[in-house]
């Protein structure tokens, strides 16, 4: 009886709540569709537009999200379904995509692209470590106990016994997480499917010691120790990729933190998308405070401070560099917050995002600027049908 009076009277106070907002942007509605009868089609567009989180010129679209939320919070609903991909809250109030519909479970096609590349670039003298970016939270029980039914995790942690299995070196991060007694949930935001800025640095500290270990490089530990940094931390200022599809009432807000170095640099960021250069310290030309949001509860996406968000090509000229060492990091959107700390360890560091690269084979690029150290590091997002991100090879090197 308790949960129906509830249902009750949150069904009324949406219903309430939409026809007033409704009232409040008919205009606007009424100029976008004007002339034309409201047949079904139309009002499946609307709907449609209303739940495309792309559509920005729905009127009052966040409304409409928040309350649709805020229903969902009221009446205890711990999943909110949406377009490709549902968002479900955990036990412990974070937020992570569930449900998806385009993972490519074919992990041996993946394995294999991958040990090709590994071979083709031995040939060269080149080195290749695949980093492995995990999901908030694992697949063993502890997946269970959050209350987690579906997610991207299951369907590829066989990714990595392939690897040992070919014979491609790898670093699994969320081994780390558990040798380090890191909860791996902590090392993301609440409401965004990314890891924080602390955990990219985190990250490039394991990298650093691979590479100290099989690859030559000679870092000292000190280089990636938080204490190194000063870390600015804007509170609640944050609602990500999650919040943004469930709205602030439902999943709540996210410090959002610029992590810097206390040393001196001197950086110069090349992003060949667009021909900009920018030249100065880390703090100067990594960060695009245009993206930054300092007030709360902001939908603004603070994760694009980061090198501008995600670009093709970018490289990172350490202008100070303890070594002569190129590396290409072939990188999802979780390096925009990684790449920046790895530029501290070499003289280059070229960033290829093979999902926007279309003129440019990986091959043919590394080969062009004389890389040293190849990198790929992906989240189990890029596991996706139709995906281009395991196509490294030019179609002459295929043959």
């Amino acid at each position: 009886m308790k949960y129906k009076i509830t249902a009750i009277i949150a069904t009324v106070f949406l219903g309430i709540s939409m026809i007033l907002y409704a009232k409040n942007n008919i205009t606007a509605i009424t100029e976008k569709y004007d002339g034309e009868v409201f047949s079904l089609s139309t009002v499946k567009e609307i709907v449609l537009s209303l739940r495309n989180n792309d559509s920005e010129n729905v009127p009052s679209k966040m409304k409409y999200i928040e309350l649709h939320g805020l229903y969902s919070e009221i009446t205890d609903k711990s999943c909110i379904v949406d377009i490709g991909y549902d968002v479900t809250k955990l036990d412990n109030d974070y937020l992570m995509f569930t449900g998806f519909e385009n993972v490519d479970t074919d992990l041996e096609k993946y394995s294999d692209n991958l040990a090709r590349f590994a071979e083709h670039l031995s040939e060269n003298d080149i080195g290749l470590l695949f980093v492995k970016i995990p999901e908030k939270v694992s697949s063993d029980e502890k997946k269970q106990k959050l209350g987690i039914i579906n997610s991207v995790n299951p369907d590829i942690d066989g990714f990595i016994p392939l690897l040992e299995k070919k014979g491609v070196d790898y670093i699994d991060l969320e081994e780390c997480f558990k040798n380090d007694s890191l909860d791996l949930c902590e090392m993301f935001f609440k409401t965004d499917h990314h890891w924080l800025p602390q955990t990219g640095l985190y990250a490039c500290g394991k990298i650093s010691q691979k590479l100290n270990d099989s690859y030559g490089y000679k870092t000292s530990e000190d280089l990636f120790d938080v204490d190194n940094y000063t870390v600015k931390t804007y509170e609640k200022s944050f609602i990500g990729s999650h919040g943004r599809r469930t709205g602030g009432l439902f999943s709540s807000s996210d410090d959002f933190s610029l992590v810097y170095p206390k040393f001196d640099t001197d950086l110069t960021v090349i992003t060949k998308d667009t021909g900009e250069v920018k030249q100065g310290s880390f703090y100067d030309v990594i960060f695009s405070m245009e993206y930054l949001s300092e007030k709360p509860f902001s939908y603004t996406n603070s994760y694009s401070v980061y090198l501008a968000g995600d670009r093709a090509k970018q490289v990172i000229v350490n202008n100070n560099p303890p070594n002569d060492k190129k590396i290409v990091l072939i990188r999802d959107s979780y390096s925009a917050v990684a790449a920046p700390f790895l530029s501290l360890l070499c003289s280059e560091v070229h960033l290829l995002d093979l999902r926007r690269c279309t003129d440019i084979s990986a091959a043919d690029y590394i080969n062009e600027v004389g890389a040293d150290t190849v990198i790929v590091m992906y989240s189990p997002f890029m596991f996706v049908e139709g995906s281009s991100a395991f196509d490294f090879l030019s179609a002459d090197i295929k043959k």
